[in-house]
């Protein structure tokens, strides 16, 4: 009998074998920017093995009772090899739920931990390996070489190291699953995603920074500082700071770096700049300077207070759908939104996290970071520029001491301070 993975409405059905590839190909795809597109392949492949069942298979041919799915990949994967599955069943099991706690050997499988959910007893899905077999895996010393390239700042930091690592895969994963699953069920119509020049985008950001006259001493130092900026950008990846009065127009001075850092590091596929704000109030004045100058389908203003309209407009269709995976080339976000989309544990949350990956971000008004999160802000930052590519800009007239939480191994670059 044919393995059934989703069925619509009018009873068309993708095979479950169908969705297990495709799946494992989109998150591979997705983590081959961060190296780690075996890991995120063999996720992709043995997330949904536990709709082999015929508890499962009843329910979506006969509209049977609910059952557990998730569980089994992560078992299957403890089997393989314990420590990959132990490391891996975190991104398995939570891909509907959300990420779990560990727990310890003393949980019970009634227990809402990992260690409850591989002693589990599910339904048996067994017969998935009449359909996947080991030589659909991965070598398995190309992902232990995966896991180890991923390296802490500090020895001490390993276990944080680790969980940042379980997080961008299971980003990868859970925007994978959906994006397979929107395929079929709407037969490919959805579209996502717009194409971006960068050099054409610094380029407007440039041409509009020189429309303005140069008849007084602020706009003199305003130019000044574009200018430094456009300079300090052909810098590499790493933390910079940008300290100007307010009225300095660090806006338009932050952006043209981040764009002009972009096109002068193309090696490292540096692809989308996110700016990060404390206050909705300078978020909605940002975004719309931003859209003046790009273009509003290439701006993408996420945060509460912001609604989309019921208008059928292709490009407000894209931005919306775009909120769930931050697929579009400039954001324009909170500090909340931003943070909760690294330490959240929901999979809404947690899937734009592999797009945050190899950006520049730009932190605006950085001392109204929250003084009680501070840390784990700052250890954020550092995981992103040391392992994932991004570049860090912190940009405010009253610059915070944030250099003595940050590791030596990570300079701090500071430029257009006066």
């Amino acid at each position: 009998m044919p393995y059934i993975a989703h069925r619509t409405d009018d009873n068309k059905e993708q095979l479950l074998l169908e969705h297990l590839c495709e799946t494992a190909r989109i998150a591979a795809d997705m983590a081959k920017i961060i190296r780690k597109n075996n890991l995120a392949y063999l996720c992709g492949l043995l997330h949904d093995v536990g709709k082999y069942s015929k508890e499962f298979q009843d329910r979506i041919k006969n509209n049977g009772s609910i059952c557990d799915h998730s569980t089994a990949g992560a078992q299957v994967l403890e089997k393989i090899n314990e420590p990959l599955g132990k490391l891996l069943g975190y991104i398995i099991t939570g891909h509907h739920s959300g990420l779990l706690n560990g727990g310890g050997w003393g949980d019970t499988c009634n227990d809402k931990s990992l260690y409850a959910r591989l002693k589990k007893e599910v339904p048996y899905y067994g017969d998935f390996s009449k359909e996947i077999g080991p030589d659909m895996y991965p070598s398995m010393n190309i992902m232990i070489k995966e896991i180890a390239d991923t390296k802490p700042l500090d020895a001490l930091d390993l276990g944080y190291c680790l969980s940042f690592l379980i997080r961008m895969l299971f980003s990868c994963l859970v925007d994978a699953d959906y994006l397979d699953t929107e395929r079929f069920m709407k037969n490919g119509t959805v579209k996502r995603g717009v194409e971006c020049n960068f050099v054409n985008l610094e380029d407007k950001i440039v041409r509009y920074a020189n429309s303005f006259v140069v008849d007084s001493f602020i706009k003199e130092k305003r130019k000044q500082i574009f200018e430094e900026c456009l300079n300090k950008a052909q810098g590499k990846p790493g933390i910079y700071t940008l300290t100007v009065p307010t009225g300095g127009g660090k806006t338009i001075s932050s952006m043209a770096f981040a764009l002009r850092h972009i096109n002068s590091n193309q090696q490292n596929y540096i692809r989308r700049v996110i700016y990060v704000i404390p206050f909705t109030s300078i978020i909605e004045q940002n975004a719309k300077v931003f859209s003046d100058i790009f273009g509003e389908n290439l701006v993408l203003e996420h945060h509460s207070n912001f609604d989309f309209d019921d208008s059928n407009d292709n490009d407000i269709n894209i931005k919306k759908l775009a909120t769930e995976n931050w697929d579009m080339p400039i954001i324009v976000t909170t500090n909340v939104q931003f943070f909760e989309s690294i330490y959240g544990n929901k999979s809404s949350k947690l899937r734009k996290l592999h797009n945050i990956a190899n950006s520049v971000i730009v932190f605006d008004e950085v001392q109204m970071l929250p003084t009680d999160y501070l840390l784990p802000c700052v250890k954020a930052m550092e995981e992103l520029v040391h392992n994932y590519n991004c570049t860090i800009v912190l940009c405010s007239a009253t610059q915070p001491e944030l250099e003595r939480f940050i590791p030596k191994k990570l300079s701090v670059e500071r430029y257009a301070e006066i």
